[in-house]
């Protein structure tokens, strides 16, 4: 059965908070003819996936999982484009979930399972076992569109790091992006838009207090070239201690750049992590 396009609009313009974000797979586009406008300065996906592709041999993996995977973007690309890969992909979003399954069947990638279910503190233990997660922008959401009730901004860092302690017994690797406006209120900020260092340390505190250690992390650096660049081994190292020095040399860092030439989205730093329970 061909899909069908317009059904496939539908879905994808389904008017829910976390709709028209994510970009339709280079696959679909090409086979279907069917795209649609996201201005990557602004977000995308783009930037994030060639990042991916350069730091993860996915021919020497057979489980990976996509935790909040919207329409699928990484989820559907990666498998088609690795057809011995066993892909997961996580999604509350009923339409969402139904438009990942409708290319899935089109495209006939009987290595992609979509599971329409929310991965919160709960579900965290009922999920498959991993040999890597991508965990891209989604905790940044817990206490609005999940586990409300169960974290509030101010205890966001101690229920992060329990959430992520229990992802670690799911996974070796793990790719981890987050947003730093509690529920995508940019009133309600985890951490001050202009403090780009102190979102590095955020964020590294709460995987060293998790189970994870960091391998690598990842930022844009020069205005009109949306790449990620890694940050100094230094560092990386820094962050997986507890030490005072983390503030000096993340500032001296970021010295060197202007984040401020992006968009919130590019000035979310991106991690790659290994989870002690496989060290």
């Amino acid at each position: 059965m061909t899909v069908n396009i317009e059904n496939l609009k539908k879905l994808y313009f389904d008017e829910s908070k976390h709709s028209i974000y994510q970009n339709i797979p280079a696959f679909v586009q090409e086979a279907l003819e069917y795209t649609v406008e996201i201005d990557e300065r602004w977000r995308g996906d783009t930037a994030r996936w060639q990042n991916l592709l350069q730091q993860v041999n996915f021919d020497q993996l057979e489980v990976i999982g996509d935790i909040g995977a919207n329409t699928g973007f990484f989820s559907l690309s990666l498998a088609h484009r690795f057809p011995n890969l066993k892909v997961y992909a996580y999604e509350s979003n009923a339409n969402h979930h139904d438009f990942m399954n409708a290319i899935k069947s089109q495209f006939r990638m009987n290595n992609m399972v979509v599971e329409n279910k929310i991965v919160d503190l709960d579900n965290v233990e009922n999920i498959h076992r991993h040999d890597c997660l991508l965990n891209y922008n989604v905790l940044h959401h817990a206490g609005v569109d999940f586990d409300r009730g169960r974290v509030t901004i101010d205890s966001f860092p101690q229920y992060a790091a329990a959430y992520l302690k229990k992802l670690s017994y799911k996974t070796k690797y793990m790719v981890f992006q987050m947003g730093f406006n509690w529920g995508g209120d940019k009133s309600k900020p985890l951490v001050p838009l202009n403090e780009d260092a102190e979102k590095v340390r955020f964020v590294g505190a709460i995987l060293r207090n998790s189970g994870w250690f960091i391998q690598n992390v990842f930022t844009v650096r020069y205005p009109e070239d949306f790449s990620y660049y890694a940050i100094d081994n230094g560092i990386i190292q820094i962050l997986n201690e507890e030490s005072e020095q983390q503030k000096e040399m993340l500032v001296k860092y970021y010295s060197q750049y202007q984040p401020n030439w992006f968009s919130e989205f590019y000035r979310r730093p991106l991690f790659y992590a290994v989870s002690k329970n496989y060290l």
